[in-house]
């Protein structure tokens, strides 16, 4: 969730509308606006020399981009549905948080929770099999869209398979080998390539490997 007066700032801007598969900014961009998703998911991405990407982040209505005081942005951003978006010039973020502790503190929290996902990524990545990751990223989609107090057991995928193999360090082909799995064992039902069903909610924490 938003933290509401980070939300409250962002308003006073503009709204934006931009295309499925559009770039919001590239790495080395100019920060020039804070932005928070209204409608739609967005990515946070780097690519390599060699032109390969990794997904760092999937962005849902309520996140931010934008929360730095570095002059360049360090990863890029685009759409990967239909977006709406709220702008703000980052200059009046400087000058508020510069005097208003809610503001400053709001700011920590959002730049917390990016570096909390940063580490479950690296954990999931370094640690777990293909099947944990995969198992992992759709109990984190069920807590995203259930709005974490109530985790969804409908789950829209707004992302391709390519989409979680940049994100999970799988190829396209464990992917699906993996979706395939959950679902022989029960876990999961996938009415459709953009839907999933969670079935048995405690086999799949078992196959995330999950500690409560």
């Amino acid at each position: 969730m938003a933290p509401p007066v980070l939300l409250d700032l962002v308003q006073q801007g503009e709204t934006i509308s931009l295309n499925a598969h559009e770039t919001l900014f590239s790495e080395g961009d100019p920060v020039q606006h804070l932005y928070c998703v209204a409608e739609g998911t967005m990515v946070l991405s780097r690519y390599s020399v060699s032109g390969e990407r990794q997904i760092m982040a999937f962005l849902f209505p309520g996140d931010f981009l934008g929360i730095t005081f570095e002059k360049t942005f360090i990863l890029g951003s685009e759409t990967l549905t239909k977006c709406t978006l709220l702008r703000l010039d980052h200059s009046v973020l400087g000058e508020v948080a510069a005097n208003d502790p809610d503001v400053w503190q709001a700011m920590s929290e959002v730049t917390w929770r990016f570096l909390r996902g940063s580490m479950e990524l690296t954990f999931t990545i370094g640690r777990k099999s293909a099947v944990s990751r995969i198992a992992s990223f759709l109990l984190y989609l069920s807590f995203r869209q259930g709005g974490f107090s109530s985790p969804a057991a409908d789950i829209s995928l707004p992302m391709g398979r390519q989409d979680i193999g940049d994100f999970l360090g799988l190829t396209i082909e464990t992917v699906s080998r993996c979706f395939t799995k959950l679902k022989e064992t029960g876990c999961i039902a996938l009415p459709s390539t953009d839907r999933v069903e969670l079935i048995n909610v405690d086999a799949l924490r078992a196959a995330a490997d999950v500690v409560d």
